[in-house]
């Protein structure tokens, strides 16, 4: 679907307006901090920067195939980013006035939003995945401390400069005010009161502040944010951009700031991809993770020019807009028009807030920043499974965060890219193959004749199932392809690779996968891949499966769903070499059923007076989920799958097959409670139906028959118990 759809009036405006109100207060406290470092003079230029950045980042993104209505703003982690540059920025440049250094900070991000945009061009946004979880957590809980400790100056009432431990300077009323703000942004959300938490925090610590003042302390309280003009966003450093692009220093400068704008690239990228996920998800569509890279970069190289901070995808304010009906990409445009609404106009509304207020916000961001996951790992501890890969988990959180921390923000990058590159070499030289199998040890869910159990437990040593996990790229598939290829004995007339637990497939793998599958017809053998979804937007795979898979008839496809089809299809393959391929389409007698087979001719023949014979089309439904369980059937030409509705609008799904020979809708018969499947018919079907009358009257007229009936129900019940046990126990091995 293009992304350049029709605005979707009102909710994208009132989407846009309210992700706004969750947006800009944040905005206006990351601006704050990046700028007081360099003065209490300075924040009101700050201010101004976190909300120019908004306005940039959701005015100038808009490009098809981007996600929809992903909210982009300042983010945290970038901020604390921004103020570790400016620190070694003023460190490297001694004496540089202010301006010189808030333009390589802004040269940085207009360098971040270039290789968002190569990243983005040359499709590396899938890389992101292969990060490894407990290295995220580790940069976020070491954001988090980083965020808590710049803040308890700010709590306190005490300048940049005046240390913690100097109490006669504390302002307890400042430290009250930021603590009402911060229970009022944590408790927020249990008011049900439809306004951000932020905005609402922000009001109830400015109300409290200036309840003070009114009372007569001022004097005991912290400064407020200052005067903020009026402005009009202009692209004011384009010149300072290219006198320095122009400038011969332009090479020790780029070596100066080049790792700074790729740690910041790299951690904007991964904060809107994680984002772009939810956004996809609330509208339940996929968008394309490259282009949203693009469109990301094209965000921070306009917002570097306008004087703005960097910028990522948020997902509180995106879940806000997209809760309040914005959809469309325009609600992000109207975002971004109230964003350049507060700068034009509100910032003699923004100047009266105490800068304890933007403080107390921040301690909320930073605990709702902990990594929850890296909290669990310490209770498993004391579990004796899987503790070396906690204490593995534990030592790369902890690493990273103390890093991020106690030495610097970009060697806590640089270590968390060095580890995810050891696990990666160390994912790919893991064998890939995570489980295989035989036919006679696990089977499809076709619930088949007691004969072709039989032989399938027999020779089901004819099909291979591989159950591949992990990724299958270039470092890993060769390995697979070595493994399949060596173990097609003669023996062997179908392999399977199921691939549900892969993540992704390169092009080399599918190749890989494809050269498989000539070696398995080379060898006169068939090779079925299952469990396609996770990885069906392949373009390789799929282009070459497309081709590979256009034979005329359906049952020579070597491509399933599941690993429950694919084997049901080899069985199929199995019994059709053994009994005939037209073997379904023959109708049984009676005594040729599992139910059946014990009983003499007399009583058949008395059996068949209370049985009505039945024939269905394929597709017919024979037996209704919710129903009234009124008859037993007996199976005796042809196919049907027993299939369930889905709660809501989730469709249906099959549970089982069930092939000629074999009895349905015995449970409803049984329990007399409504039958809890439909039973419909896979082929064209013949089937015996046995009545709830008719059995009444079998009662009667024939005790003993119908006893022995019932105990052959109840051994057809106990048999197809045993096989989901032995199932169910194979699979936990």
């Amino acid at each position: 679907m293009s992304s350049f759809t029709r605005p979707q009036f009102p909710g994208d405006l009132t989407g846009g307006a309210m992700a706004m109100a969750f947006a800009i207060p944040e905005a206006v406290v990351y601006g704050a901090m990046v700028f007081a470092p360099f003065g209490l003079e300075y924040i009101p230029q700050g201010v101004i920067a976190g909300v120019i950045a908004v306005f940039c980042a959701n005015v100038f993104t808009k490009l098809p195939g981007s996600v929809r209505n992903q909210v982009n703003m300042p983010d945290p982690m970038l901020s604390l980013m921004m103020v570790a540059f400016s620190a070694n920025l003023a460190a490297s440049h001694p004496g540089a006035h202010l301006d010189t250094i808030l333009t390589l900070l802004f040269f940085i991000v207009l360098l971040c939003g270039f290789f968002q945009t190569l990243f983005g061009l040359f499709k590396v946004g899938v890389l992101a995945k292969y990060i490894p979880y407990p290295v995220s957590a580790g940069l976020f809980n070491g954001m988090a401390i980083l965020l808590l400790i710049s803040q308890i100056r700010p709590m306190l009432g005490l300048d940049f400069d005046t240390p913690i431990w100097a109490f006669e300077h504390i302002k307890f009323l400042t430290f009250v005010t930021g603590s009402v703000t911060i229970l009022t942004v944590a408790f927020a959300p249990k008011l049900r009161i439809r306004i951000p938490a932020p905005l609402l925090g922000m009001v109830a610590g400015a109300a409290m502040y200036y309840l003070f003042v009114l009372i007569g302390q001022g004097e005991h309280l912290g400064e407020t944010l200052g005067t903020i003009p009026l402005t009009v966003p202009m692209p004011v450093y384009a010149p300072d951009f290219w006198e320095l692009l122009s400038s011969s220093t332009l090479g020790k400068v780029l070596i100066e700031v080049t790792p700074m704008a790729l740690g910041l690239a790299t951690m904007a990228s991964l904060k809107s991809l994680v984002v772009s996920v939810t956004a996809d998800n609330l509208l339940r569509e996929r968008s394309d993770s490259n282009w949203e890279l693009i469109s990301q970069g094209f965000g921070n190289i306009t917002s570097s020019l306008f004087g703005g901070l960097a910028v990522a995808g948020d997902q509180t304010a995106t879940t806000e807009m997209f809760q309040f009906g914005g959809s469309t990409l325009y609600a992000r445009l109207f975002a971004g028009l109230v964003a350049l609404a507060v700068v034009l106009f509100l910032g003699p509304v923004l100047s009266p807030v105490p800068r304890v207020v933007l403080a107390g916000i921040l301690v909320i961001v930073a605990l709702q920043g902990v990594n929850r996951w890296s909290l669990t790992l310490l209770p498993k501890l004391r579990e004796r499974q899987d503790r070396g890969q906690v204490v593995s988990d534990l030592v790369v959180v902890v690493l990273v965060a103390c890093v991020f921390v106690f030495i610097d923000i970009l060697v806590a990058i640089s270590i968390g890219v060095l580890i995810s590159i050891i696990f990666f070499v160390v994912r790919m030289s893991k064998d890939i193959v995570r489980r295989e199998y035989n036919a006679s040890r696990i089977r499809s869910n076709v619930y088949r004749p007691d004969k072709d159990i039989i032989y399938l437990e027999q020779n089901g040593d004819k099909i291979q199932v591989y159950e591949l996990e992990g990724s299958l790229f270039f470092g890993t598939a060769d390995k697979v392809a070595n493994t399949i290829e060596d173990s097609l004995s003669e023996n062997i007339d179908t392999v399977i690779v199921d691939l549900g637990h892969v993540a992704d497939v390169d092009s080399t793998g599918a190749q890989i996968l494809l050269r498989i599958r000539d070696r398995c017809l080379a060898k006169d053998k068939k090779l079925l891949l299952s469990s396609l979804d996770l990885i069906r937007h392949n373009e390789v795979l799929s282009t070459a499966l497309s081709v590979s898979n256009s034979t005329p008839h359906p049952d020579q496809s070597y491509v399933f769903k599941t690993i429950d089809d694919a084997l049901a299809r080899a069985e199929d393959w199995l019994l059709d070499k053994a009994f005939g391929i037209n073997r379904e389409q023959h109708v049984l007698s009676l005594n040729e059923t599992d139910l059946l087979q014990d009983y003499s001719s007399q009583e058949i023949a008395v059996l068949a007076a209370y049985l009505e014979q039945h024939e269905h089309d394929q597709g017919e439904v024979i037996l209704h989920q919710g129903e009234a369980g009124d008859r037993l059937c007996i199976l005796i030409r042809g196919r049907v799958d027993v299939v369930i509705d889905l709660p809501g609008e989730g469709g249906e799904k099959k549970l089982l097959s069930l092939c000629a020979g074999t009895i349905f809708g015995e449970m409803a018969i049984i329990d007399r409670k409504p039958r809890a499947a439909n039973v419909v018919a896979n082929t064209t079907v013949t089937a015996m139906h046995l009545r709830d009358e008719a059995l009444s009257r079998l009662r009667k007229e024939y005790p003993e028959l119908d006893h022995r009936l019932s105990m052959g129900i109840a051994s057809e019940l106990s048999k197809r118990l045993r096989i989901a046990n032995r199932v169910i126990t194979e699979h936990k091995s």
